[in-house]
């Protein structure tokens, strides 16, 4: 089931509608799909799917009320009227565009524009006007004559142009940003010989040196040698033993990347969005204590060996959809300040998510467990595990508190919610045989705390 999720919009209409499709797919999960909101609202596919993916905002209001009247009816809401979307409309319209993942300028120039209007911008960034002319024309000549060399048989060749792109960046804050984009595009390149040489090594290295700061959490000074602002694109790269560890970087795209040995990213940094979609991490992952301030989507991922996210921090919603974890994976203390969806992954090991905090949905539909906790987990909003595979034994969720809702959360078999008041609610095990007296002393409960019995509710749940 494709997903509505406008990432990196700030549209409040299209913050709206995924909160109509988030409850839609809590109440009717079968029927929501875009291409059935389109079928059924008449509204073309393409334009359904550019505002689910938050490359376009609603312009037309009959379209946008025709779409929240289908998502509504399936989320057995009342619809928002026709005035409020039109409001919604306007205080978007009234707002800055939303931020995008930042392309340097520089960067196009460098790769696009013609060496004279290259040189005068280098000039400009980076010397007294008086001085660098001759030194910007050797560094543009040097840059495009080792990118040449890039593609020599020869693996010693290889290595003496990445040595000069390397000496290049360090000479020319200017020209990082196009630096790290050649060595990038030199790895995507590289992997089509389906071997790791010297030369791919030294990509990485040169690479993980430049966007590594070390400890920056414990407040030590910038390293000299740490590049600020850059962008790693290693879409559908061969990766080997790659060690990013404490990296700072705006974003970093991995898709459909292959991780020879272990990959460390452990205690990083990423301003604004990651990518691991379709990723194949053949060794152990190490991510704890990072953070991600912008979108993750981690969707279609393999981890064959043990995967560590503990401690880690995303800043909006994340997708692990369709994600296979062979080896445990671990998931303790995590910070998911949007939304998160796990639908359709399978943990064929062991799974440890004790004490996360999911600010809004959070959904485990259709997952396979084996062997997996939720101790103490906080849920700020809808959870679902409609679907889900997992034995009794498999399954823990003593301890965990959801913030509750009007409409229901779906728990796997066995397991319930009851009151303790203050919008809150504790998970437990329903004891076997007793689901209706469960059912009637969560009714009973819910009327306590509504009418302000707190402390008598609270009081009862030990006898569940």
């Amino acid at each position: 089931m494709a997903t509505f999720r406008p990432q990196g919009s700030t549209s409040r209409v299209l913050a709206e509608l995924a909160r109509l499709w988030d409850q839609a797919v809590v109440r009717n999960p079968a029927r929501v799909s875009q291409k059935k909101l389109a079928s059924a609202s008449g509204v073309p596919y393409s334009t359904v799917n550019g505002w689910a993916t938050g490359a376009a905002a609603p312009r037309d209001l009959d379209q946008l009320v025709k779409v929240g009247i289908t998502l509504s009816k399936w989320a057995e809401e009342v619809a928002p009227s026709t005035r409020e979307w039109d409001l919604l409309m306007t205080s978007d319209r009234a707002r800055p565009p939303a931020g995008r993942p930042r392309r340097p300028a520089r960067r196009k120039q460098i790769e696009e524009e013609t060496l004279p209007r290259f040189a005068e911008e280098v000039q400009s960034a980076d010397r007294p006007s008086g001085t660098y002319r001759s030194a910007s024309s050797s560094n543009q000549s040097l840059y495009l004559q080792a990118i040449s060399l890039l593609s020599d048989d020869d693996v010693h060749i290889r290595c003496g142009a990445l040595e000069i792109l390397e000496k290049i960046g360090e000479d020319s804050r200017a020209m990082r940003g196009a630096v790290i984009s050649a060595l990038c595009r030199y790895l995507r390149n590289d992997g089509r010989r389906r071997d790791v040489d010297d030369a791919h090594i030294l990509a990485q290295d040169i690479i993980a040196r430049r966007v590594t700061w070390p400890y920056w959490k414990h407040g030590h000074e910038q390293p000299s040698t740490f590049w600020e602002d850059m962008e790693i694109d290693l879409r559908g790269a061969l990766l080997k033993d790659l060690d990013l560890g404490h990296a700072q970087v705006v974003s970093a795209s991995f898709e459909k990347a292959e991780f020879v040995g272990d990959a460390w990213l452990q205690d990083s940094f990423i301003k604004e969005i990651l990518s691991f979609d379709g990723a194949q991490i053949n060794g152990d992952f190490y991510f704890s204590g990072s953070e991600v301030r912008g979108s993750a989507s981690i969707s279609g991922a393999s981890f064959r060996g043990s995967s560590y996210f503990g401690r880690s921090a995303f800043g909006c919603d994340a997708n692990f959809i369709d994600c296979h974890f062979s080896g445990h994976a671990s998931f303790v203390s995590c910070e998911f300040r949007g939304a998160v969806s796990f639908c359709s992954s399978s943990f064929l090991q062991s799974a440890d998510f004790t004490s996360i905090k999911i600010g809004w949905g959070a959904i485990f539909s259709e997952v396979e467990f084996k062997d997996a906790t939720f101790e103490l987990a906080e849920f700020g909003d809808i959870v679902s595990y409609r679907g889900v595979q997992a034995s009794e034994e498999d399954l823990n969720l003593h301890g965990v508190k959801v913030a509750t809702k009007f409409l229901p959360n779906v728990w796997p078999k066995g397991w319930g919610e009851l009151p303790e008041g203050n919008g809150a609610a504790v998970v437990v095990r329903i004891p076997e045989g007793q689901e209706g007296e469960f059912i009637t002393l969560q009714k009973k409960l819910q009327m306590q705390h509504m009418f302000g019995k707190g402390a008598q509710g609270s009081a009862t749940t030990g006898h569940a």
